[in-house]
């Protein structure tokens, strides 16, 4: 395989195709860029006068201290993969990790974020030595890792801000439900962007036995068919780490609740640097309200529904005329500044040295998960 080159595996179908590292980069370079032009148009046409001068008295070891935790989830998510990569009996370095979860990021700022960069993950798991089987698996296990740490730290977060009589809360809440027709709309959205891909890939001749067949038998039937596919690789996920990973599993999940942890945390550093008091649990349970909400957005990385999405759950936790400002400084350091570092990672550091194996093995699940 070429030096310039990776593989990308579509989840649910095993279905890989080997593409340019630099087609992967490419949309970034239209991408950050507009949405960056865009955050700074919004800021200066929305923020009152006021609120843009009072920026000379920020505190700007606040924003340093948001940026160190925004970075803190590269390492850990790069941590968990490498645990799992020793688990499997791989030779994976921890930088080949941290490219992995770098090549992840970017594959997130490219697809809606229901789509995440999940499946150039796998892709580069496969070329790190994984199996079709065993990228699968760990990518799950990653899923499940994250669900676990939320499965408890949210109803702890619940209870912790007595969210149903916190008024900030309360106050973030009524303004997401008052804005239904909008969500409404993005879910839409959502649909509507996955059938014109369908339709496109169609046109395009690029479609495999498994996806033209579902697309004859209708667009739900489809999706019905891809959610039967991931969920007995998710069931062999759960009992791979039954048997063979109970102690990575856990580690993993710790990993995830720092990294979490911090992601989130990165607001509380922001809001503080303005002079606001910050509830660091309050603004955790906020910002997995707007994470979740931005499932729904059809753009790119979530680009512009991110924004609609933080303004309406912070609209009340700072000034009305700081929300732009706030707005732009959030998705910034969480976002375009990680894809870019992460673009920029990868682009020096390279695909790295990878195994060649036969990429087209489905029949590469682990024994333990076939029995």
């Amino acid at each position: 395989m070429a030096a310039d080159r990776i593989i990308i595996i579509y989840p649910g179908t095993m279905n890989l195709r080997e593409i340019r590292l630099t087609r992967l980069l490419r949309p970034l370079a239209v991408i950050i860029p507009l949405a960056i032009a865009g955050n700074i148009i919004y800021i200066l046409a929305a923020s009152e006068p006021q609120s843009l001068k009072s920026l000379g008295n920020y505190d700007i070891r606040y924003l340093i201290l948001s940026v160190v935790l925004v970075l803190i989830p590269w390492v850990t998510h790069g941590g968990r993969v490498y645990l799992w990569n020793r688990a499997f009996g791989k030779d994976m370095r921890p930088s080949d990790a941290l490219k992995t979860v770098a090549a992840n990021d970017i594959g997130s700022a490219i697809t809606p974020t229901a789509v995440g960069g999940g499946y150039v993950k796998l892709g580069f798991l496969v070329r790190y030595g994984f199996s079709p089987g065993e990228a699968t698996l760990v990518t799950f296990l990653g899923s499940i890792e994250d669900g676990a740490f939320f499965a408890i730290a949210i109803p702890l977060a619940v209870i912790l801000t007595r969210a149903w009589t916190n008024s900030t809360a309360r106050a973030a809440f009524h303004n997401l439900i008052s804005q239904w027709p909008l969500l409404l709309i993005a879910g839409a959205g959502v649909l509507a962007a996955y059938s014109i891909l369908k339709r496109i890939k169609a046109r395009a001749g690029r479609r495999t036995e498994p996806e033209a067949s579902a697309k004859d038998q209708g667009f739900f039937i489809g999706i019905k068919m891809k959610l039967r596919a991931y969920r007995h690789e998710f069931l062999a996920a759960l009992k791979f780490a039954a048997r063979n990973g109970k102690r990575t599993f856990g580690l993993c999940v710790f990993l995830s609740g720092i990294g979490w942890s911090c992601r989130y945390g990165a607001i509380s550093a922001l809001v503080a640097g303005l002079g606001y008091k910050a509830d660091p649990v309050l603004f955790f349970l906020l910002q997995w309200i707007v994470f979740t909400t931005m499932t729904l957005i059809p753009t790119p990385g979530a680009v512009g529904g991110a924004e609609m999405s933080f303004a309406i759950v912070f609209g009340k936790v700072v000034n009305p005329g700081l929300v732009p400002i706030l707005t732009g400084a959030w998705r910034f350091i969480t976002f375009y500044l990680i894809v870019g570092l992460g673009a920029l990672y990868l682009a020096a550091a390279g695909r790295g040295s990878g195994k060649k194996r036969e990429f087209l093995d489905k029949a590469s699940v682990p024994e333990e998960v076939k029995a």
